[in-house]
This record gives C-alpha cells, structure tokens and sequence, in this order.
C-alpha cells in the first residue's frame, strides 16, 4: 500500500468509532523489549472504548505494511525529441525517487527534473531514513516563473 492507500484504509476504519465512547488511545512502539518501530517493523495504535459501548460491531484489526518496495516514478522525458512538447503538463507530482542518496562526505545531493507547465510557488519536500533508521524532513519552496 502507498501512504494514501494506508492513510484511507485507516480513516475509513476509525470513522465508524464515535470519538464520545472512546476511553483511550495507546501508542507502543516498542513489544517485548525489541524496538520494533526503529528496526522497520510495524508499531501499534490501539484505540479503547468505553465499556458497554457498540462501536465493535464491524471493526476489525487494521494492518498496515511498513515501508513498500516503490513503484517506478515515471515523468516526461523533455530531452528525448520523440516527447510531445505540445501536451500540456499539469502534474502535480514533479519529481519523486525513492533511491536518492546523499554524499557521504558533504550530506548533500543534486536533483534536477522539469517543472510543470503552471507557473507559481511548488512546495518541496524530502523525506527519507537515515542508515541508523532515524526519519529525516524537510521542506521548502520555490518559485516557478512562467516562460
């Protein structure tokens, strides 16, 4: 499942629990001693509800995968003269790589993709994991001029 696909399968499940019968929500992320969610296993939200309660009828566990083998990410090629230049791009997804790696040395990358044909401000975000399995973010804009 892609992110998304996680995030609906989740709020689908919890829309039928009314938010009044809930006694308590615990988060674990760890089981046993073992550092389950560090070590890219699965973590666990459970949701309690008060007794007597029926939100339980029709609620089922919930698993969500951790981190999928990615799709291929396919964008126009602008530099293959075959690309029909006359179809507008109006993506709203530029660029995506899932193998992006940053030099050892400097911590640093270099990314180049084509924007799309809508000029204006384009949020960029990069999110990834470290070698030691900490979540890394960032996230910045930049301004797209119109040609």
């Amino acid at each position: 499942l892609s992110p998304l696909d996680c995030f609906e399968t989740c709020r689908s499940a919890l829309e039928i629990i009314n938010p009044a019968n809930v006694d308590h929500v615990e988060v674990i992320t760890q089981l046993n001693n073992s550092r389950i969610v560090m070590e890219g296993g699965a973590g666990l939200i459970a949701i309690y509800t008060k007794p007597g309660t029926e939100d339980r009828k029709g609620f089922s566990a919930v698993k969500i995968p951790g981190f999928n083998r990615p799709k291929e990410f396919i964008s126009p090629d602008y530099g293959d003269i075959t690309t029909d230049l006359s179809r507008p791009d109006f993506r709203s997804t530029i660029y995506w790589n899932p193998e992006l790696r940053t030099d050892a040395t400097t911590g640093e990358a270099i990314v180049s993709f084509f924007a799309a044909d809508l000029p204006g401000r384009y949020r960029v975000v990069i999110e990834g994991i470290t070698d030691e399995g900490a979540p890394v973010r960032s996230e910045q804009f930049i301004e797209v001029a119109d040609h």
